[in-house]
């Protein structure tokens, strides 16, 4: 230790020396003295409390702009239930607040617009984390979406907010507003435009409020890890979630949709198998109860089960999503309605970091169902390309055409630049 302490006080006569030598003034020099002086404190604490077998917090409460690397798996294509939590000592477990921006400007034009191409910003999305203690954190996601064609005003949504505890990596459990796990990409890329290739999302795993089939978020309990230690990588994911759901209809037309929902169950499982990197496969089983309304009055009641299978190829050159869904719904006192739905994307990176892909996605819904009815059978093709000028900023350009039965067929072209902060 006498060693340590010797090493410090020359380096703290250097830099007493350095500061006599420079020209700025005596005030200024006193400053940067008295700050190099904290500095050096620091380290000296920093490096005795390792020596110590203790754990200090490098930044105390500051705020950080950097992401740690659980948001990076969280916004990178990774599933909720991965983030880990780094351990540390209990006694000095509060590492500050991580904040991570997403955000994009779009122009957007299609038939539905006809004269009035849309140019607006889209939404703005703040990824908040904290560490709170060795096994505690939280995570929060906020959105600020405008509604479209430059409005003044903007919606605040609470996508994600969730206390977490992890025991180790077969237990982890999270308490809050999460995004269900049916399917794939509903846990792989949230509401930030810039995790995902494409400028929308599939039709089918599109947000409620965009039209999606799914029920994409619910507040409760989600618990999820690693089942075995072994080269399959087998993982499961149980969640039990409330939540009452507003849906706007599929094609922008304006229509809105209310269910009351009684609580939900959803099982998922899925494979990483070590020896193949990328590859995930996987499905889950959903189940709840929901009754359509309309004007206030309960239309029906309807038992509602989702099973979903995926098989998945994601690296940094190939993207290769296959997703397919029956929700299965028995109305009280009438009949069931089957509802299948399945999308296919690849892409792949060439040089210069410009990506091009494809999607293809295809819904039946019965004309009578009363959940789906603004549905009917649609599918639709998307296509375009992404070029990343660096790792902050992207640009993508789009071109979609949906058919949808009994409807006029809706060309969709757009561009949109997004970046991170």
């Amino acid at each position: 230790m006498t060693r340590l302490n010797g090493f410090f006080i020359l380096l703290f006569v250097s830099s007493l020396a350095g500061a006599q030598q420079s020209p700025t003034s005596a005030a200024d020099g006193n400053a940067a003295l008295l700050q190099r002086v904290d500095e050096l404190e620091r380290q000296v604490h920093e490096l005795q409390a390792r020596l110590d077998g203790a754990s200090v917090p490098s930044s105390g409460t500051a705020v950080s702009a950097a992401p740690s690397s659980s948001e990076n798996a969280t916004l990178a294509g990774s599933t909720q239930e991965d983030p880990a939590l780094p351990a540390t000592d209990s006694r000095l477990a509060f590492h500050g607040l991580n904040i991570r921006g997403f955000g994009q400007v779009q122009y957007i034009e299609d038939d539905l617009r006809g004269d009035r191409p849309d140019l607006d910003i889209g939404n703005l999305t703040l990824l908040l984390s904290s560490e709170i203690s060795n096994r505690l954190s939280a995570l929060g996601e906020l959105a600020f979406d405008e509604p479209g064609y430059g409005g003044p005003n903007f919606n605040i949504d609470v996508e994600r907010l969730l206390l977490q505890y992890q025991q180790n990596d077969h237990l982890k459990i999270g308490v809050g507003r999460y995004f269900t796990s049916i399917g794939y990409y509903n846990t792989a890329y949230y509401n930030a435009d810039w995790a995902q290739t494409t400028m929308r999302r599939p039709a089918i795993v599109e947000f409620m409020d965009g039209g999606g089939i799914l029920p994409t978020q619910r507040n409760g309990i989600t618990v999820s890890g690693r089942l075995a230690s072994s080269d399959l990588g087998l993982h499961y994911v149980a969640e039990v979630g409330t939540g009452d759901m507003l849906r706007n209809d599929l094609l922008g037309l304006g229509y809105q949709y209310f269910y009351k929902a009684r609580t939900a169950y959803n099982l998922a499982l899925f494979l990483r198998p070590e020896r193949v990197y990328g590859l995930q496969i996987g499905g889950s089983y959903y189940h709840d109860t929901i009754i359509p309304t309309s004007n206030g009055v309960d239309v029906a009641t309807v038992r509602q089960s989702i099973v979903s299978g995926y098989a998945v190829y994601n690296t940094s050159h190939w993207e290769w999503l296959n997703e397919a869904f029956l929700i299965h719904q028995a109305v009280l006192d009438s009949r069931n309605y089957n509802t299948p739905a399945f999308y296919s994307q690849i892409s792949r990176r060439l040089i210069n970091n410009i990506r091009p892909y494809f999607r293809y996605t295809w819904i039946n819904a019965a004309d009578s169902n009363p959940v789906f009815g603004d549905i009917r059978r649609a599918d639709g093709v998307e296509t375009g390309i992404r070029y990343n000028f660096s790792e902050w900023v992207g640009l993508k350009t789009e071109y979609d055409r949906m058919n949808v039965r009994n409807f006029q067929s809706i060309n969709f072209i757009g561009s949109q630049l997004v970046f991170t902060f």
